[in-house]
């Protein structure tokens, strides 16, 4: 929590940059239908292409277009909700997520392969030094009959950049050999938790197609349990990013804390980024959003904490909290008037707003090209004169900071007023 500042308004600025992410629907959120059966990925799913690759060419001479995509708008088992084939488990972030079978083991040998592949937002720059991540989760294990399992873990995931595409390439040997990233460690056997997959590289340029899969050869890849039956290693994959590593993150700012008056509405947060997602909380309650924009405007009827998570363009998560104290005795004005005649006629001769009580403010009064022309307070008010001389007839404009003696609160009041002879 930050430091206490009793201000009634932050100056908010919202900075534009460009895409970040270069890779489309990383998230696997946008879809060109709902999901309804699972006949491919690339039925359903924007940007993306799937296909596995057998290794038993008789079986399969060509590639075949076969990944799972699941979505909260699906049906059946391509319905998150599926827990007869997910365990109801749910994407990391969004509504979508894909599925593949990084190995098929199959009596001591791997089957086949699967893999996706997306076109990026733009081709990768010689020598520029790129960051890449993406998630994976192994599913609950899934049985389809006695001889044939879903519940092999592996240790082999990887990320592999192209000038062209890899979809219909065969056999796999001849165009995998050496991925960018790759994770080659520990088995992973979670199915409660994502698993963070990164790594960086310096492209060659000219890579324009990413793809996702166990990009290393057979004999540098492990799984468990061994099974002389069918048993595939499955896991779900989401938030997919590559960007460049020098590019800026920016984490949750919720902004100072404020104190207020009661009925003032108050704009939170301190930026508004593409490929950036807002959610905002009370505190004790992250299960109800109550807003989704960057720089939301609430009106608090008692003081509250609010609270902001923002997920970055590589599906980061920050977090940060602002303290909005609501404050009832508040300094006010019961009139500030519009017109006053300071002619020296000994009526409406002085520039003097009404306060309310235990309200002392300070005023400053600009001209209409903005120039300040007096400055003063309650017990300093303005008479019409600018530097010994009758101000000109016209608009001026007035700026009032009101303080609450007693409570310490303050409010800002601003118009115009319209000096006549």
């Amino acid at each position: 929590m930050k430091q206490r500042v009793f201000a009634f308004l932050l100056v908010i600025s919202s900075l534009t940059v460009f895409s970040q992410n270069l890779v489309p629907n990383g998230s696997f959120d946008r879809c060109k239908k709902c999901p309804g059966d699972t006949t491919g990925l690339f039925i359903y799913v924007q940007d993306w292409l799937g296909m596995f690759q057998p290794n038993i060419q008789n079986f399969y001479p060509n590639p075949v277009r076969t990944i799972e995509y699941f979505h909260k708008c699906g049906k059946g088992v391509s319905s998150i909700d599926s827990s007869d084939f997910l365990g109801q488990q749910s994407p990391r972030t969004g509504a979508g997520m894909a599925g593949l079978i990084f190995n098929e083991w199959n009596f001591g040998l791997h089957f086949y392969r699967e893999w996706i592949t997306v076109l990026l937002k733009d081709t990768l720059e010689k020598d520029s030094s790129y960051c890449v991540s993406f998630y994976v989760r192994k599913t609950n294990t899934y049985t389809t009959d006695f001889w044939m399992k879903w519940n092999m873990s592996t240790n082999t995931f990887s990320a592999t950049f192209t000038p062209d595409t890899l979809i219909g390439k065969f056999p796999v040997s001849q165009w995998w050999p050496s991925p960018q990233v790759v994770y080659n460690d520990t088995l992973i056997r979670d199915t409660a938790r994502w698993f963070r997959i990164s790594g960086s590289f310096k492209a060659k340029g000219n890579e324009a197609y990413m793809t996702i899969g166990a990009g290393l050869p057979d004999d540098q890849i492990s799984v468990e349990p061994d099974s002389i039956w069918w048993n595939l290693v499955y896991y779900l994959v989401d938030d997919v990013a590559t960007w460049k590593c020098s590019a800026p993150v920016y984490r949750a700012d919720a902004g100072d804390d404020l104190r207020i008056c009661v009925g003032d509405e108050v704009s939170l947060g301190t930026h508004d980024y593409p490929e950036y997602r807002y959610y905002w909380f009370k505190q004790g309650n992250l299960q109800d959003t109550l807003s989704t924009e960057a720089l939301p405007v609430f009106t608090p009827q008692k003081t509250t904490t609010y609270v902001l998570l923002v997920v970055d363009f590589k599906y980061d998560r920050s977090w940060d909290g602002i303290l909005v104290e609501v404050e009832p005795d508040c300094p006010g004005f019961e009139m500030i008037p519009n017109v006053f005649t300071p002619d020296s006629d000994g009526y409406n001769d002085l520039f003097v707003p009404q306060c309310t009580g235990n309200t002392e403010y300070r005023i400053t009064i600009y001209n209409r090209w903005g120039r300040e022309v007096f400055k003063g307070n309650q017990d300093h008010l303005w008479d019409g004169n600018i530097n010994g001389v009758k101000a000109s007839e016209g608009v001026y404009y007035y700026v009032i900071s009101a303080y609450h003696v007693i409570s310490g609160a303050k409010r800002h009041f601003s118009g115009s007023v319209t000096v006549l002879y």
